[in-house]
């Protein structure tokens, strides 16, 4: 099982976080992401990993 760089516990998920846009089309509200920006952080101890640490777990690109 992978060990999180920030606390060194065993982890099984990852927390994920990202922003969209709401968008005002054709009379509603629509969901638009705009940037992909997305956080990803630690299930134990709360901290964001950064890029070299989910490298460091395996996260591959294509799910960043």
């Amino acid at each position: 099982m992978p060990i999180s760089p920030c606390c060194q516990k065993e982890i099984d998920t990852i927390y994920t976080s990202r922003t969209v846009h709401l968008k005002f089309k054709g009379g509603k509200w629509v969901e638009e992401q705009a940037d992909r920006y997305c956080t990803y952080g630690c299930p134990e101890c709360g901290e964001e990993f950064s890029p070299e640490e989910l490298d460091q777990l395996g996260v591959p690109n294509d799910l960043r």
